[in-house]
């Protein structure tokens, strides 16, 4: 089976990697990470003619969750976000306005994430792993050779930790998890190029450090 076609967007002040993942056959349709420009993820959506099953966040930053609501209600779809952000909704809603962007009220989602749960966009799998560390809800989701990473890992680099909820150690645990998937493994984070797990082995100076 061909892998999900996949569109990415870069949207927002802090050029947020928002993706469209979608069924070829059924037209079924995730969107990941819509953090913001919510009126240009939706012609893009309707110009390919896809039904949109799910709204997933890998956590509930500002920045990947800004547009999230108009996306629900637009597509009548299920937003997605991990249990242990829960918590800090509101805090969240603040901080946009803290680095100096328009208030963003953080929605409630509809279906919570958990550790190792499968989901699914037509005859695909989206496996969806707990990595917390930028946040306590963080998560990365896997599909057919690919990763999508939220802020936990950038090419080179990784997630903040100094942010409220945030955890050096749990991104340190997190990121170890995510270097045990096969090298080849393509990474689509939520900033910035793509990678390779490989690449991130052997060339990312935090991911070398954490197995000092």
């Amino acid at each position: 089976m061909n892998p999900l076609d996949t569109l990415k967007i870069v949207v927002g002040p802090l050029a947020t990697n928002c993706y469209i993942l979608w069924c070829e056959l059924t037209r079924e349709s995730c969107i990941i990470d819509p953090g913001s420009e919510g009126e240009t993820i939706i012609e893009k959506v309707e110009g390919l003619n896809l039904d949109v099953a799910m709204v997933l966040c890998t956590h509930a930053h500002f920045d990947h969750i800004g547009a999230a609501s108009l996306l629900r209600d637009r597509f009548e779809a299920k937003l997605y976000i991990h249990e242990a952000d829960l918590p800090y909704l509101d805090t969240y809603s603040r901080m946009a306005k803290d680095f100096g962007f328009a208030s963003i009220e953080i929605p409630v989602p509809d279906i919570t994430l958990k550790d190792d749960i499968t989901l699914r966009i037509g005859g695909s799998k989206l496996k969806v792993i707990h990595t917390p560390g930028h946040t306590p809800g963080s998560c990365s989701i896997i599909s057919e050779g690919r990763v999508f990473t939220g802020d936990t890992l950038f090419s080179g680099s990784m997630g903040r930790w100094d942010l409220p909820g945030g955890s050096l150690e749990d991104l340190k645990r997190s990121l170890k998890r995510l270097m045990e998937l096969p090298v080849d493994t393509l990474v689509l984070p939520g900033h910035g190029p793509y990678t390779t797990i490989g690449r991130e082995k052997l060339y990312n100076p935090f991911v070398r450090y954490i197995f000092e």
